[in-house]
């Protein structure tokens, strides 16, 4: 269904799963009591979500501004506050008949697309659209049904509504390429992060066979920086599109150079154990496969008490510098020194 959340693609990521796996690693990420398990469409803040989004009518929202009618307007405010976000129309489809809205945080974005294009591209969305229209069997809701020109089109019998989860930018990236429009340049020339979101919806709303011959081009594109930072989520791309190249290798390094936050120190606000440290940036690791993680968590913990035991070895030689103390802390460090390169 459309209101599925993050947590409920593809890959075991459900909370419950994540705890498990950060309770069987022993490692303690970012743990905030006051955080939402469930991520509305994406745990990725791209910086392209309050950009433009294209040519559109940009149509700031009307709720809750009509005190000015009427003295009774004071007791509609409690239905109908004016805490809606901006809405801007961005038209894909010349003659179309399919309204698919998105919202980010900071604006709703509504796609006006063709139902038959959506239909064809994917058989997650055929069925959403037939549930759609099973559900409001042509009728139309007399609140919305009012004197704004912009909603005229969206309230339409002949308009199918769709209300799906995700970046807008990602969005409008897979609604070009299936209505075949947009620019090939720019097509060519989106950032990592929108990628990430794009193979995202292919997983959740079952595109990947309508623009394979674009994700087979980004992964090109990004597969020589995979192990750059910056390119975590190499991991989750690799993973959706079944590609293996650089995932081993990419774990170990990230076993080896990742770090953790104390509880609700993470600089990207609350998380269940999602947020890393790599080279002081910011890695969120709530895309990545479950095991991928786990194995990532297992080489992390195996060096941690590496360092911690040769740390307790040195308190012990300067307490108690003596010939056999010394000796028997050599034999140690020499055993766990053989530990250490089995993680590297």
């Amino acid at each position: 269904m459309a209101d599925q959340t993050l947590n409920n693609g593809r890959h075991d990521g459900s909370a419950e799963a994540w705890l498990l796996l950060t309770n069987q690693s022993g490692i303690s990420t970012v743990q905030d009591t006051d955080s939402n398990s469930t991520v509305p469409w994406s745990p990725i803040r791209t910086d392209a979500n309050s950009d433009s989004l294209g040519p559109g009518l940009f149509v700031p929202s009307d709720e809750g501004d009509e005190s000015g009618e009427d003295d009774e307007s004071d007791e509609d405010t409690e239905y109908y506050p004016s805490t809606s976000l901006p809405v801007i129309f961005v038209s894909i489809a010349d003659n179309y008949d399919c309204i698919v809205t998105v919202s980010s945080e900071c604006e709703t974005t509504k796609f006006r697309v063709s139902e038959k294009v959506l239909s064809v591209s994917s058989p997650v969305l055929r069925n959403l659209i037939t549930e759609a229209k099973t559900r409001t069997s042509g009728a139309v809701d007399p609140i919305e049904a009012d004197d704004n020109e912009s909603s005229e089109s969206e309230n339409s019998d002949f308009n199918t509504s769709l209300t799906l989860e995700g970046d807008p930018s990602a969005f409008k990236i897979v609604f070009q390429v299936i209505h075949f429009q947009g620019d090939g340049e720019q097509l060519k020339s989106i950032e990592f992060k929108v990628f990430t979101q794009i193979v995202w919806l292919c997983e959740k709303y079952g595109l990947h066979k309508a623009l394979r011959k674009w994700t087979r081009f980004w992964r090109k594109k990004y597969e020589p920086h995979a192990l750059e930072p910056g390119y975590e989520n190499w991991l989750y791309i690799a993973d959706a599109l079944k590609k293996t190249k650089h995932v081993e290798k990419l774990s170990t390094l990230l076993g080896r150079d990742c770090g953790i936050f104390p509880a609700g120190r993470s600089p990207e606000g609350p998380g269940q154990g999602r947020f890393f440290s790599r080279n002081g940036q910011v890695v969120d690791a709530s895309l990545w496969p479950p095991m991928t993680f786990f194995r990532i968590s297992r080489i992390r913990d195996g060096r941690v008490n590496h360092l911690i035991l040769h740390i307790k070895a040195l308190l012990l030689l300067v307490e108690y510098p003596s010939k056999s103390i010394i000796s028997g802390l050599s034999s140690i460090s020499s055993g766990f020194s053989s530990v250490g390169r089995a993680f590297d």
